[in-house]
């Protein structure tokens, strides 16, 4: 499980830097780098779906299910994320002032997703030092830990 955790979280992390590098990148030979356009806004909205889809549900359930399975207790009900709003604000965005908005809206969301990515990190790496230490107690609190910031992501917004 842990071997498999870090491989998958490390991969994400850098995928995550990668995707979101997009909306500050020159994305034309006539563009600067950093310019904020819907073309732009719009692959960065992607990366932060794709993120909501795909890697959120992957630690909220299958490692939080595993972790919880670790200590003997059941996988905690995380609710769905709410999906889409960052598109339905980039589609509204008929201004610079709305697209500066929308990609204000990006900017927190993204922050969000890589301070959630960086815990779960973090979970796993002092999950690792409970097991080599023999503390079956740290892993008790750390299925806690993880849970709750499942949760706070899934309220988030």
């Amino acid at each position: 499980m842990w071997l498999h955790w870090a491989t998958v979280l490390t991969q994400q992390s850098n995928v995550l830097v990668a995707d979101f590098g997009i909306r500050d990148s020159r994305t034309s030979l006539a563009g600067v780098p950093g310019e904020l356009t819907p073309y732009t806004l719009q692959f960065a909205v992607e990366a932060h779906e794709r993120f909501t889809e795909r890697v959120f549900p992957a630690i909220a359930g299958e490692a939080l299910a595993q972790l919880a399975e670790s200590i003997g207790r059941p996988a905690p009900d995380i609710p769905p994320l709410a999906q889409g709003a960052l598109y339905e604000q980039l589609e509204r965005a008929d201004d610079r002032v709305a697209l500066s908005e929308a990609d204000g809206t990006w900017r927190q969301e993204s922050a969000r997703d890589k301070e959630f990515l960086r815990g779960a990190r973090e979970t796993l790496r002092l999950g690792v030092e409970a097991v080599e230490a023999g503390r079956p107690d740290r892993l008790i609190e750390l299925h806690g830990s993880l849970t709750r910031a499942v949760r706070d992501y899934s309220r988030r917004g």
